[in-house]
């Protein structure tokens, strides 16, 4: 049931076009899970290589990690 309450994802780098897939571009995202999900495993990664773009995303279900201010 803890599964379903939540499940955040954002972008890595936030920028002009940042979510427009042009060639060669690699697309990174965090994703924030519930601590008992069995969907993914926190501290893994999913890597998606379409014809144009790369999306690699990385699983934490530590909030304090997700909601970390960049330096």
């Amino acid at each position: 049931m803890t599964e379903h309450l939540y499940r955040f994802i954002s972008l890595l780098h936030s920028e002009f076009n940042s979510e427009t897939r042009t060639p060669g571009k690699i697309m990174k995202y965090a994703e924030l899970i519930p601590e008992n999900s069995t969907a993914v495993f926190s501290g893994m990664f999913e890597t998606h290589q379409g014809k144009e773009t790369t999306i690699i995303t990385y699983h934490t279900s530590d909030p304090e990690v997700f909601w970390k201010i960049p330096k």
